[in-house]
């Protein structure tokens, strides 16, 4: 824990010590959606694409201290993937929702919320966070509680053989939601 929080408050600490840094060029990432293929670095560089990859690493690794998880091998790994993707379209604005989604649905199904696999399910939940670029904040939360309700059904469908299940669960979520969204906020997804 104390290793993830050093490592990234150093990476944010150098992005905004360096002269230039500008926290307006970095709220244009924030209005990227994140879906299809986003390249953070060709979009705004180096800089701001580790800022972002800090910032994604302090609120994943602040939500596990939140809830009291664990920081073992699958839980460290899941922040690192989530810290990964920044550089690929993941930013606060649409991973928080999904986040938060995944969060809300624990609490009310009853899941223990430190688990590790519902720790699991927010980290790599985030697979929905174009969902939450393009429809917003709301829309996302929902995606959030379907994914986490999802991925604790859908280990029936492979025997718990699938190391995927939280991808194969963002699948389904997103299969189902798209054409909702769609229709309700009349917006089409090219790709």
């Amino acid at each position: 824990m104390i290793l993830k929080l050093a490592l990234f408050t150093i990476i944010l600490l150098v992005d905004f010590m360096l002269k230039g840094f500008s926290l307006k060029k970095y709220k244009t990432l924030l209005t990227r959606s994140g879906k299809g293929l986003v390249d953070q670095i060709e979009f705004l560089g180096f800089r701001y694409t580790y800022a972002n990859m800090g910032f994604i690493g302090l609120i994943t690794t602040l939500y596990v201290i939140l809830v009291k998880g664990e920081f073992n091998g699958p839980i460290v790994a899941g922040i690192l993937t989530a810290v990964g993707f920044a550089a690929f379209g993941k930013h606060p604005k649409n991973c928080i929702p999904i986040m938060a989604g995944v969060f809300l649905g624990g609490y009310f199904m009853k899941y223990d919320l430190s688990s590790t696999s519902i720790i699991i399910a927010s980290l790599f939940g985030t697979t929905l966070a174009p969902i939450a670029g393009v429809y917003g904040t709301i829309p996302g939360v929902i995606a959030g509680v379907l994914h986490v309700a999802m991925v604790n059904i859908t280990g029936e469908f492979h025997g718990w053989l699938n190391l995927y299940n939280n991808g194969f669960a963002g699948g389904i979520v997103a299969a189902f939601l798209l054409p909702v969204y769609n229709s309700v906020f009349k917006k089409k997804i090219e790709d």
